[in-house]
């Protein structure tokens, strides 16, 4: 993959899942079916993510710095965002030594967010079973709020990111309803 374009052959069909389910429990509406936690709330709604075939590129923690900026430039609250990194296929990859809240770029913008009084909210990640396996970046961030997922019963689900950080922090800090939750499609 050459820089943030991709190949005529690979599917790149994937802005409406994830990141489209998430801003729907926040924010969506339904009347008698769907009340979201700030349905009420003025929302700037940031795309950082590529989504080429499932590609992992650099650039897409870049877009979400920039994407921080903007928030910032236009008086946002708080940042919501249900994504992170780890290991990219182009270059820059993150060790698990680098979870410290000092090392990842998009932990540092997600930090001097916060510093500007900016709530940063982020999901701890679906790491659990994968490779990686812990949390992902920026939820290692020391002022980054990691949210991890349970399940109906309050079970810890099991895709949901473990903490702790490379330097000894419990993370996720909170944990919420992540398994079979009602949103917009």
């Amino acid at each position: 993959v050459d820089g943030a374009e991709c190949p005529d052959d690979i599917e790149t069909d994937q802005q409406d899942s994830h990141g489209t389910l998430t801003l729907g429990v926040i924010g969506g509406y339904v009347p008698g079916t769907l009340i979201g936690t700030a349905y009420g709330a003025d929302f700037l709604l940031a795309k950082t993510e590529i989504t080429c075939g499932g590609e992992e590129l650099k650039i897409e923690e870049y877009d979400w710095i920039a994407a921080a900026e903007w928030a910032d430039s236009l008086g946002a609250d708080i940042i919501s965002s249900s994504l992170g990194y780890t290991v990219f296929t182009d270059s820059g990859s993150y060790t698990h030594a680098d979870l410290n809240g000092h090392t990842a770029a998009i932990t540092l913008a997600a930090e001097a967010a916060a510093a500007k009084n900016i709530l940063v909210v982020t999901a701890a990640g679906n790491e659990r079973q994968r490779p990686w396996g812990t949390i992902i970046f920026p939820a290692d961030g020391d002022s980054v709020l990691a949210v991890g997922a349970v399940n109906g019963e309050g079970e810890l689900a099991p895709f949901s990111s473990p903490g702790p950080t490379a330097d000894g922090r419990i993370k996720p800090d909170i944990v919420t309803l992540g398994v079979s939750v009602y949103s917009a499609r």
